[in-house]
């Protein structure tokens, strides 16, 4: 069985399809983030990386988040 790849978010490159592992972040934070969707599981695309933010769809929602909010986000790589 191959080995699970898990990234931060903040460092994929668009066209990646990613599932959420973990979210690394203080309450306020995590409920802005489940608020939008990004929750354990959820599988989405990261459509754009540059700058200061990350443009991803998840649950067929485009969400544009900060780089520093990204990195808080353990993906697995699908």
């Amino acid at each position: 069985m191959e080995a699970k790849r898990i990234d931060k978010l903040s460092s994929l490159s668009p066209g990646t399809r990613f599932r959420v592992v973990e979210i690394s972040a203080g309450p306020g934070l995590r409920a802005r983030l489940i608020g939008l969707g990004i929750t354990l599981g959820a599988e989405g695309v990261v459509l754009y990386n540059g700058g200061e933010h990350i443009v991803i769809n998840v649950r067929g929602v485009d969400i544009a988040i900060s780089r520093g909010q990204a990195s808080k986000i353990f993906v697995e790589i699908l």
